[in-house]
């Protein structure tokens, strides 16, 4: 807020700046006249944002540099934003009738990434969720995560980005879980030396209405959806999220190691929703 006066507000008029010589300038915001942005940006500990640094003054260049009369009103801001979130696309509210769709340009699914693992009881690709395993619930080797707080479930989990069908995973009621169905996170049994290496997955940078939905074809390069990885059996990702694990079939699929070293192109379908960036990595 500029509180320098009523006549302060246009500085291509005579006298239309905050005054250097009466101190006025200690009782305005401190980015009244002046910002400078440093150079680069920094992540957040949790990387879902960056923060860029910038410094702010009152006075300006031509203010009374020797007296120092804005006393302390200079500072240090950060700002921050939303990681990769500079440009999205945005899909309108539009139900009932196939969603508005985009299609990536071919991307190459990575070819180094560690094998799924497998768990070794039931044989089913293990994310550390109890959607995974059956009944939808863990099992009594990895029963669920006790927590105080949702960096308990970080903590928790090696990825320190723990998610379940899709949905980050908070501390709820005393225990980490999701906002799905069956999105309940499993410990590991103490011993053992499973992970929750799922080989290639595919991480969703989106904001989502309470109704809209994010939905995803992973297709060949003739434009072909992959046998497993159709639209029709994409589940679909709601809420906000930087890194939501994109799966299918109710969550029997979610990664995509069967496709390593192959080129495709990502199909998506949006409804009132944004979609900020997709990345193959792994996990």
């Amino acid at each position: 807020m500029n509180r320098c006066g009523g006549s302060a507000h246009a500085p291509s008029v005579k006298g239309g700046w905050c005054s250097p010589t009466t101190g006025i300038e200690a009782h305005t915001s401190f980015d009244t006249s002046a910002m400078y942005m440093a150079s680069g940006y920094l992540p957040s500990v949790l990387g879902d944002e960056v923060y860029f640094y910038a410094s702010g003054q009152a006075p300006t260049h031509g203010g009374d540099g020797a007296a120092k009369l804005w006393a302390n009103q200079t500072g240090i801001r950060v700002l921050r934003a939303r990681r990769d979130g500079l440009v999205s696309v945005t899909a309108p509210y539009l139900f009932n009738v196939p969603p508005p769709t985009l299609t990536t340009v071919s991307l190459t699914v990575p070819a180094t990434c560690p094998p799924p693992v497998v768990h070794k009881a039931n044989g089913t690709a293990e994310t550390g969720c109890g959607y995974e395993f059956p009944g939808s619930v863990c099992p009594a080797g990895e029963p669920g995560v006790a927590c105080k707080t949702t960096a308990d479930c970080v903590a928790a989990d090696p990825t320190g980005r723990p998610t379940c069908h899709g949905q980050p995973v908070t501390c709820r009621r005393g225990v980490c879980q999701s906002s799905g169905a069956g999105g309940q996170l499993c410990s590991k049994a103490a011993g053992t030396t499973n992970t929750t290496s799922q080989g290639v997955v595919l991480r969703v940078n989106h904001l989502t209405s309470v109704v809209g939905f994010v939905a995803i074809e992973v297709q060949d390069t003739a434009g072909v959806a992959i046998p497993g990885f159709e639209m029709a059996n994409s589940d679909p990702l709601k809420a906000n999220s930087v890194d939501s694990v994109a799966s299918w079939r109710g969550g029997q699929t979610a990664s995509l190691s069967s496709l390593q070293g192959r080129k495709v192109a990502l199909k998506v379908g949006l409804a009132d929703a944004k979609l900020f960036a997709v990345r193959l990595e792994c996990y």
